[in-house]
């Protein structure tokens, strides 16, 4: 064997232990439903390492490259995740579960007199009651608007009185109703994003907690606000870095 060759060698075998060094990360689990979750089953499949999750949902467990994490769950789907360098660089790791539904057979139960006449009253198959489209009268099925929704359909509609909408217009009013529906649904859908990933959002970006609340509000001003916080959480997630960054840049001026 030439130096050369034995050197070459040598340097190999030195990266390749390196590269299947272990090192302890700190894993994070969030589910769609209640954020954290805790007493979750993780296991390291490459090493057969197990460990479990914390109140805050958070794990610690030794890992290489390359190495497979998954978590387990009765409740929730399965999640799998094969570890990069940038993960074993980050030292950190958030995985995000999906609820699991899990669906029964249909079930057919028959009715049972007992000879209790009162009893067999209550299980005997009635007649519904009459409602509006028995009687050939119209009614209602959709969902019901909000007080705002109601106002902004009322200065619109034309039914009753056909000015109304037209002085709604030229006064503003249909504007500033139509701001304040689309007010009241980024709201709602800001607070939800907030009690979600708020609390796992300023571990990874901090931010003082006198401008937390502010920055919330600063997402919810963006036009497409509802259509990239309502999909998954790890979409939402990403909206709100880009947010933050933009945040950060008027902090600075």
């Amino acid at each position: 064997m030439t130096r050369f060759t034995f050197l070459f060698f040598i340097l190999t075998l030195s990266a390749f232990h390196v590269d299947a060094q272990n090192h302890e990360i700190t894993g994070e689990v969030l589910s769609e439903d209640s954020g954290a979750v805790e007493g979750l089953h993780v296991s390291n499949l490459t090493q057969n390492i197990n460990t479990t999750t914390d109140a805050e949902g958070k794990f610690y467990i030794d890992v290489a490259v390359n190495d497979v994490l998954q978590v387990s769950s009765i409740q929730y789907k399965k999640v799998s995740l094969v570890l990069s360098e940038t993960h074993i660089k980050n030292k950190r790791v958030v995985l995000y579960l999906e609820i699991q539904v899990n669906e029964l057979a249909e079930v057919r139960i028959g009715r049972i007199l007992t000879g209790n006449l009162y009893d067999d009253i209550q299980t005997t198959e009635v007649e519904r009651p009459l409602d509006f489209y028995d009687v050939g009268i119209p009614g209602y099925t959709g969902k019901r608007k909000t007080k705002s929704e109601r106002r902004l359909y009322e200065a619109q509609s034309f039914s009753l009185l056909p000015i109304n909408p037209i002085l709604n217009g030229l006064s503003g009013r249909t504007k500033m109703l139509k701001k304040r529906v689309a007010l009241e649904k980024n709201t709602d859908a800001m607070f939800r994003l907030k009690d979600k990933l708020g609390r796992t959002f300023f571990e990874s970006y901090p931010l003082e907690a006198s401008k937390q609340m502010e920055f919330f509000y600063f997402c919810a001003e963006d036009e497409d606000f509802n259509r990239l916080t309502s999909g998954s959480d790890l979409e939402a997630f990403d909206f709100m870095v880009k947010k933050y960054q933009d945040f950060q840049h008027n902090l600075k001026k």
